[in-house]
């Protein structure tokens, strides 16, 4: 199966590294041949025009079995092109939308455009029916085990967060004055002169893994970052599972989707996440019982191998019969 992959520089991990060490190398694992197109360097390099015939080029070039497009602002390739692309080539063209809790309207605009869309957010697939775009799949986060695992240490942190402080001071603020041990990781904690001596700034991601496994509790700050009260299923939560660390993650029922409440993850409330927190750093059995099913459930059912078998078999299962035909694997993870 070869992939001719547009993205915002998912080739590499100082470019973007979620898009590198997830999607990119899991469609690898996958048996892909992944063949880049960095939209983003080619447009502030060559100009809008410029960079379609470039990308014309190597479609032509490739003649690829799948389009996978990252939306990010929906025009990254031409209209015309991925019209062309999407109803008179052999190629399969998808879009994978990453943030539809917050961008449905921008995506709607777009997806139609192409055989099928990939929507990270199950309760949008509605949204695209109603608009008339059938063939929608979902897809949620999920975790690459070969760059998301347990590491044998000795728990030093009680409570951290990794990623940026945008709109989460608040919990913070509260769980220190609480006088609780938290450390904090990440861009925009160490403007903040309250919380100097916690803040540590930006960490690689061999930084982070360690940071993680040498926690006890971590923090799944679930709202959109910039979005103070729009939440989300995110990508963290399939990480830190596969870490083998126990995470806190705010309320949201979609969780419930993908784990067993109270067994496989934790959640808690603005009024009781101080409650919660006491209650699973007195209690240590209880809090590694549960970080253990978590990640003996990531390593069943919520992994990227996963995932690309459900996108791909779908495909093959829902694509026009002139489209080109591609083999896929099937999944094989230890647990």
């Amino acid at each position: 199966m070869k992939i001719l992959l547009v993205s915002p520089g998912y080739d590499s991990p100082d470019k973007h590294p979620y898009g590198f060490y997830n999607i990119r190398d899991s469609l690898i694992q996958f048996g892909a041949e992944v063949i880049d197109f960095d939209w983003k360097v080619s447009h502030e390099k060559y100009g809008y025009e410029e960079s379609n015939k470039q990308f014309i080029r190597l479609f032509k070039e490739t003649n690829p079995d799948i389009l996978w497009q990252e939306f990010c602002m929906g025009n990254e390739i031409h209209p015309d092109v991925i019209e062309y692309i999407t109803n008179k080539s052999s190629t399969t063209s998808l879009l994978f939308m990453s943030d539809d809790e917050w961008r449905l309207g921008d995506a709607l605009h777009f997806a139609g455009n192409y055989n099928f869309a990939i929507t990270n957010h199950a309760p949008a697939i509605d949204a695209y029916h109603a608009r008339g775009i059938k063939n929608v799949i979902h897809c949620q986060w999920a975790a690459n085990p070969k760059y998301y695992y347990p590491i044998n240490c000795t728990k030093k942190y009680d409570i951290t967060f990794v990623g940026s402080m945008q709109n989460r001071l608040d919990v913070v603020y509260k769980l220190k004055q609480s006088g609780f041990n938290i450390n904090l990781w990440g861009g925009g904690w160490e403007t903040i002169p309250e919380l100097a001596g916690v803040t540590h700034g930006r960490v690689s991601h061999e930084d982070m893994l360690r940071i993680f496994s040498e926690s006890k509790i971590s923090l799944v700050l679930n709202w959109s970052g910039a979005f103070r009260d729009m939440m989300q299923v995110k990508g963290r939560v399939f990480e830190l599972g596969a870490c083998k660390t126990f995470q806190l993650n705010h309320e949201y029922g979609e969780l419930g989707r993908f784990f067993d409440m109270g067994k496989e993850m934790v959640c808690c409330n603005d009024n009781n996440i101080t409650q919660v927190i006491k209650y699973y750093l007195e209690n240590n059995t209880e809090r590694e019982r549960i970080a253990e099913a978590c990640y003996h459930r990531i390593l069943r059912e919520h992994t990227w191998q996963h995932r690309y078998q459900h996108i791909f078999s779908t495909i093959l299962k829902q694509k026009p019969s002139w489209k080109k035909k591609f083999e896929i694997k099937s999944v094989s993870v230890k647990v």
